[in-house]
C-alpha cells in the first residue's frame, strides 16, 4: 500500500482500519462522519492530482473551519505532500509573506479571506480554491496575489469534491521527505517555518499513542487552534491514526469553559487537552462543576504550550480530582518531548518531568555538561526532531551543535531526574501558550512613519504568564494622537494574538554602555508610567485596565464599551481584565459577577460595590 520506507503511511492505513467501525471522527461544535472524512481524503487526492501536485510540493491551508483543515491536512499526507497551515486570524501583510515565502503549488482559503485580500497585488503560480461557500466573483482576492488558476466546475472545497473518483494508489513519500512546515516567528521579515519530517510525525503519533494510551476508545477534547501543532496533531492526526475521536467544543472563554468541561462529561471524554490560561480559567468556576471529570473513563488533562504555575497545577488537580499531565515541547519537536506524568514515577508538580522520545543535555556558554542542580540551556536529540527551517539555513545552523537542537530554555534537573525550567536564553516572550517574539513586533512597530525607535519586552503576569508590553518614541506632534494611531497600524499588520498588551510612548529609551536598549530598566520604566498614568477616579481607573487589558486606548473606552465595540476584547483579554482589576483593587471577583461583566460599566459597578462593602477609599 505504501512504500517501505514511509513509516507515516503506514500509520495511516493502520488507523483508515481501526477507524472504519466509528461513526463520527470529529464532533463538537462541529460534526465530521468518518465515512464522509475518508472519502473526502481519496477524493481530494485526486484534486491534487488535477493540479498536478506531487511528493514534496507545498499546500497552503487557510481556513477556519475545523471539519476542512482535517480533510485537507490528512489529504496532503496521504498524498505525500507538505501541508503548510497558516493562522485564519493573521493580518493580510503576515499572510503574504508567509504565502510567498512557502511558494506554494496550491492554497485552499475560506472565502472571507480571500475577500479581505482583494487589494492585493502582486502575481505568483499557485491554484486558488476556495474554502466553504462559493467566491462572490471570478476574480478573487487570492487572485490579485496570485496567479488564478481555475478549480473543477469553479465550485467551492468540499462540494467539488463530488465530481472526484477516490485516488487509491499509494504515495512514494519516503520517511525523510517533509509533511508539514508552521511557522514560529519572523513574519514580518525573514519567515522560520518548522519543516516536519514523514518520519520525525510518524515517530510522534506513536509515542502519543504509548504514552497516554490513546486507542479507539478514546474520545479527545482539543480546543487548541489548527495551526499550532498541539491542536493540529494531538487533535485530528493523532486520533485518526488510532482510530479515536476528537472531541471540538466552541471557542473557549470566560463565559463557555463550563460549556467545554460540560461536553467532557457528557460525551465520556478520556482526555482533555488545554493551556494554562484555561486551566485558570477553570479555577474561577463555580463548584457546579467540580465533578466535570468524574466518569470511568476519563484519563487525564494535558497542560501543554505554556508554564503551568504550581500553585495553579495543584488547585486544579485537588479540586478537581483529576491528574494534570504538564508537557514541555516545541514546534520543532513536533509535540512533547517531555512529560510530567501520567504515571506516578514521572509526575511531580511544579516540573515538566522526564524526556521521552528524545536525549537531554543541560550545557553551559561553553557546551560543557552542568552538574545536578546547576542551571543550564536545555538541549534536545531524537528521530522527532524537525528538519530545519524552510528556506532559512541560517537560523537552522544557528540553533544545532552538531544534532543537537539548542532550545535556548534555561533549566535544572534534580537528583531524581526531574527537569524544571528556570528561564530563558532567547529573545521570547510567551504570553498565554502563545510564543510571541519581540523583533517582530518592533520591526511591525518601526514601519510606522512616526515611530522613530522601539522596543518590547515581557512583563510577568499571573494568568497570562507574560504580558507584551512595547515602549516607543514618536515624533508626532500629538503623542495621545499619535499612539492611537500606532495601535491602528499594529491591529491592521500583526495577528490578534500577537497585539502588545500596552503602548508606552517615552521620550527616549535607556541604552547602555554597549548600545543596546537595557530591558530591565525598561520594565522598570513601564511599571512607573503605567501607575501614573491613571486617572484619580474609580471609573478611570477601571478603564485605564481595560485599556491595558485591550490593547486598547482610554480615549476609546468608556463605561458604555462592550465586546461588539471594542475590537481586542477577546476570551483571553477579557480574564487579563478580571485579573487586573483584583490586583488592583485587592479583591477576588466572584464567578457569577465574572460571568455578568457585558461592558465596562458593568466591571465599574462590581468593583465600586466591593469598595462601598470594604468601607475603603480609590487609591
Amino acid at each position: 500500500m505504501s512504500s517501505p520506507n514511509d513509516r507515516l503511511a503506514r500509520i495511516l492505513s493502520n488507523g483508515l482500519d481501526l477507524g472504519s467501525g466509528r461513526r463520527l471522527a470529529i464532533s463538537g461544535a462541529t460534526e465530521l462522519p468518518y465515512r464522509t472524512l475518508v472519502e473526502r481524503i481519496g477524493q481530494g487526492r485526486s484534486l491534487l492530482d488535477q493540479h498536478g501536485v506531487t511528493v514534496g510540493d507545498r499546500v497552503v491551508i487557510l481556513s477556519a473551519r475545523d471539519s476542512d483543515v482535517t480533510t485537507l491536512y490528512l489529504t496532503c499526507l496521504a498524498h505525500g505532500a507538505v501541508a503548510v497551515i497558516l493562522d485564519p486570524q493573521a493580518s493580510v501583510s503576515e499572510l503574504l509573506v508567509l504565502i510567498n515565502h512557502s511558494d506554494p503549488a496550491v492554497i485552499f482559503a475560506d472565502s472571507n479571506i480571500v475577500e479581505r485580500t482583494r487589494s492585493l497585488t502582486q502575481t505568483e503560480r499557485a491554484a486558488i480554491i476556495t474554502v466553504g461557500t462559493e467566491a462572490a466573483s471570478k476574480r478573487t482576492g487570492f487572485g490579485l496575489l496570485l496567479r488564478q488558476k481555475s478549480a473543477s466546475g469553479g465550485t467551492t472545497y468540499p462540494a467539488m469534491l463530488a465530481g472526484f473518483d477516490r485516488t487509491e494508489a499509494p504515495s512514494t513519500a519516503q520517511d525523510s521527505d517533509q509533511a508539514l512546515i508552521l511557522f514560529t516567528s519572523g513574519t514580518t521579515s525573514t519567515p522560520k517555518g518548522v519543516c516536519i519530517s514523514r518520519g520525525a510525525l510518524a515517530i510522534q503519533m506513536e509515542l502519543l499513542q504509548r504514552r497516554f494510551s490513546v486507542d479507539t476508545e478514546s474520545r479527545i477534547v482539543n480546543h487548541l487552534p489548527f495551526h499550532h501543532s498541539d491542536g493540529l496533531n494531538q487533535g485530528p492526526l493523532l486520533t485518526f491514526v488510532s482510530g479515536a475521536e476528537v472531541i471540538r467544543p466552541e471557542a473557549v472563554n470566560m463565559q463557555s469553559v463550563g460549556e467545554m468541561l460540560d461536553l467532557v462529561y457528557q460525551r465520556k471524554a478520556t482526555h482533555l487537552i488545554t493551556v494554562p490560561t484555561v486551566l485558570s480559567m477553570m479555577d474561577r468556576l463555580s463548584p457546579e462543576y467540580d465533578d466535570s471529570f468524574s466518569d470511568d473513563a476519563f484519563q487525564f488533562v494535558e497542560s501543554t504550550a505554556g508554564p503551568l504555575e504550581p500553585g495553579l497545577w495543584s488547585r486544579i488537580e485537588e479540586r478537581f480530582r483529576v491528574r494534570v499531565v504538564n508537557c514541555y515541547g516545541l514546534t520543532e519537536t513536533v509535540c512533547e518531548a517531555m512529560y510530567c506524568g501520567p504515571s506516578d514515577d514521572s509526575h511531580r508538580i511544579g516540573t515538566i518531568g522526564k524526556p521521552d522520545g528524545f536525549e537531554v543535555r543541560l550545557v553551559d556558554e561553553n557546551g560543557a555538561d552542568m552538574a545536578v542542580g546547576e542551571v543550564g540551556e536545555l538541549w534536545l536529540r531524537g528521530p522527532g526532531m524537525f528538519s530545519g527551517y524552510f528556506g532559512n539555513e541560517a537560523a537552522t545552523a544557528e540553533v544545532f551543535v552538531d544534532d543537537w537542537f539548542r532550545t535556548g530554555d534555561l533549566a535544572t534537573c534534580d537528583a531524581d531526574g526531574f527537569y524544571q525550567i528556570a528561564g530563558r536564553r532567547k529573545n521570547l516572550i510567551i504570553r498565554a501558550s502563545t510564543n510571541i517574539y519581540p523583533d517582530d513586533l518592533k520591526d511591525v512597530a518601526l514601519t510606522f512613519e512616526h515611530v522613530t525607535d522601539a522596543t518590547v519586552v515581557g512583563v510577568p503576569d499571573e494568568m497570562l504568564g507574560e504580558r507584551v508590553e512595547m515602549v516607543v518614541t514618536l515624533d508626532h506632534s500629538d503623542a495621545a494622537k499619535g499612539r492611537l494611531d500606532l495601535f491602528e497600524h499594529l491591529r491592521t499588520n500583526l495577528a490578534a494574538e500577537k497585539m502588545p498588551n500596552e503602548v508606552t510612548v517615552v521620550e527616549n529609551l535607556p541604552y547602555g554602555p554597549s548600545g543596546k536598549v537595557e530591558l530591565a530598566k525598561v520594565r522598570e520604566m513601564v511599571s512607573r508610567l503605567s501607575v501614573q498614568g491613571q486617572g484619580s477616579g474609580l471609573d478611570d481607573k477601571v478603564i485605564a485596565e481595560a485599556a491595558a487589558a485591550f490593547r486598547s486606548s482610554t480615549d476609546g473606552l468608556s463605561a458604555a464599551s462592550t465586546e461588539a465595540s471594542v475590537e481586542g476584547w477577546d476570551s483571553l483579554a477579557f480574564l487579563e481584565f478580571v485579573m487586573r482589576l483584583e490586583r488592583r483593587f485587592d479583591f477576588r471577583m466572584a464567578p457569577k459577577d465574572v460571568m455578568r461583566i457585558r461592558s465596562i460599566g458593568d466591571a465599574i459597578g462590581i468593583v465600586s460595590d466591593h469598595v462601598d462593602r470594604e468601607g475603603g477609599t480609590v487609591s
